[in-house]
């Protein structure tokens, strides 16, 4: 948990011009008093980006549904926001919490409200499943006959693609898909959900870890026979894990055994 911000700052600075956005997410878990990671930084030491970022990520958590608990009130955050000035958070922010909060709570009520009118915005899911697909079909093809150095970095190119379209798929479940199926009333609903939830994580760590290690020509060229292994392997439970979704979870959502 506490290496997310180091891991989402590096993906961010794969694209230059997003250099002093990604310091700031590097930065978003540091506190005012010195007690927070992945650096202890503390006061101005911390950019104002990072800290406006943290107080905003910090209501985001508390305004979201958990597998734990569900989301506090705005008047439990507005007190919770207040009380850690000066500890985990820059007190010169305190003027703009009210704002803050009246513009989360507008904004964050209408997507709750729009996910439930739109089944959880199931097409996205789907469409996003299509992009998936479409992807793997590519990389398999290119696989068949990758050789040269261009062509290995094309290949790479298409498995980073492939990462950041199946980080936002599963960041988009996580947010407004399993929240809700997980406190469903009905034994199923939640069970499946549940499950699905539990290996969610492991998809994603595999393939970051995958994406990783073999980010470069020179890093494939050491061990290209484990490379091709290991990205079949990886391939083949993302294709299970999306067979699954689509034949068990998603007609859960389709109906109105979810409600």
């Amino acid at each position: 948990m506490k290496r997310h911000p180091i891991i989402s700052a590096d993906i961010i600075s794969e694209a230059g011009h997003l250099g002093e956005i990604a310091e700031i997410v590097y930065q978003h878990h540091e506190k005012w008093d010195g007690s927070g990671y992945p650096n202890g930084l503390s006061g101005d030491e911390i950019q104002i980006g990072g800290r406006i970022l943290a107080l905003c990520d910090a209501l985001d958590a508390m305004a979201s549904n958990r597998a734990y608990r569900k989301s506090l009130s705005w008047d439990e955050i507005e007190k919770e926001l207040y009380s850690n000035l000066g500890k985990q958070f820059d007190p010169e922010l305190e003027i703009v919490i009210p704002e803050l909060i009246e513009y989360w709570a507008k904004n964050f009520e209408g997507d709750i409200e729009n996910v439930a009118q739109s089944k959880l915005q199931l097409d996205n899911l789907i469409d996003q499943h299509a992009r998936l697909r479409i992807l793997i079909d590519s990389i398999n093809k290119m696989l068949e006959s990758c050789s040269t150095k261009d062509e290995i970095d094309l290949l790479i190119s298409k498995i980073v693609e492939l990462a950041g379209v199946l980080r936002i798929h599963l960041n988009n479940e996580d947010r407004y898909l399993y929240p809700r199926l997980m406190t469903s009333k009905n034994n199923e609903v939640m069970n499946v959900a549940t499950e699905f939830d539990s290996k969610m994580g492991d998809l994603s760590n595999n393939f970051i870890s995958f994406k990783t290690r073999y980010n470069s020509y020179e890093n494939i060229n050491k061990n290209p026979q484990a490379f091709i292994s290991e990205l079949k392997n990886v391939i083949s439970k993302l294709i299970k894990r999306l067979d699954k979704e689509d034949k068990e979870l998603y007609p859960l959502i389709e109906s109105d055994k979810f409600d």
